[in-house]
């Protein structure tokens, strides 16, 4: 049933949500303050305990509620659990339509509306001029296909709604304290889970990049990813996806950038299409062992 759910959500996802507003997850940062305010809270909260005290419930809650479900009505109550619980983790926006507005806003001449949307998909404020807008979107592009799908999936697929839960309020812990020094340690705290989590999806996104991209260059770029590279980047993921997703696109960060746009490859095109590829070669895997598994 995991792969068919997968399916379900990301078909749900691409062509029948119009709206994301209700996975923006503001209900967790309501969360967050709350615990922050009850009587030990601003004490847990400064502990080396705090990211698992602030877990505890949502996440128990979730177990309590799919035990439940799993001997009710044969178990549809799981699936349908399942369901919801993975749609919710995946995002929080949908990459392809926020990719697709992008292009549209840069090819008009709509250059607010391209900053704008530029800077939700980098998580950043948005203020180079093209091309260089376009270099850093497209590297933001195959960085976040793991944020956003291939993490959830991966963590899904091994603990199921637990996993897939984990992973997203563990993400959105470490965003939502990223600028807060009131919550220093409990940034902290996320980000080293995160970096824990993102540890396997991502070399397996990077090898997925080497076989639907320029698999010598991904190759190349991985064999080369130094010490001194790594402390350009945020997080150990952050580095090995854009180094390995630009290379996979036949574009290194170092490459000198044209000074006319129209001399720039497609390069937002380009990865994009390299995620939805990588997404297609997982789908495809997980369906073979899906099958396997029925058959046998």
């Amino acid at each position: 049933m995991t792969f068919l759910i997968i399916i379900a959500a990301l078909f749900a996802e691409r062509y029948l949500l119009e709206q994301e507003d209700f996975r923006q997850h503001l209900w967790f940062k309501d969360y967050c303050r709350w615990f922050r305010q009850l009587p030990l809270g601003e004490w847990v909260s400064e502990s080396r305990g705090s990211i698992i005290a602030l877990l505890l419930l949502p996440l128990a809650i979730l177990l309590i509620v799919h035990s439940w479900s799993i001997n009710v009505l044969g178990g549809f109550p799981e699936w349908v659990l399942a369901f919801l619980v993975l749609l919710l983790s995946l995002g929080p926006r949908d990459l392809e339509h926020q990719v697709t507005d992008f292009i549209d806003a840069r090819d008009h001449g709509s250059t607010e509306r391209a900053n704008r949307i530029a800077a939700e998909i980098m998580g950043r404020k948005a203020s180079e001029p093209e091309p260089e807008l376009s270099i850093r979107v497209s590297e933001a592009i195959v960085e976040q296909a793991n944020y956003r799908l291939i993490g959830v999936l991966f963590w899904f697929c091994i603990l199921g709604p637990f996993g897939a839960m984990l992973y997203r309020l563990t993400s959105l812990t470490e965003t939502f304290s990223k600028d807060d020094d009131d919550r220093k340690i409990v940034h902290q705290q996320a980000f080293h889970l995160l970096h824990i989590l993102n540890w396997i999806p991502a070399r397996l996104l990077a090898a997925t990049y080497a076989l639907v991209g320029n698999f010598d260059n991904v190759l190349l770029a991985w064999r080369h990813w130094s010490e001194d590279s790594r402390n350009l980047y945020e997080s150990d993921a952050q580095g090995l996806l854009v180094l390995t997703g630009t290379a996979a696109l036949g574009h290194t960060p170092e490459e000198t950038m044209p000074e006319n746009a129209a001399d720039l490859p497609p390069l937002v095109e380009d990865a994009l299409s390299l995620v939805l590829r990588s997404l297609s070669i997982w789908v495809i895997l997980l369906g073979i062992v899906q099958l396997v598994s029925w058959v046998t």
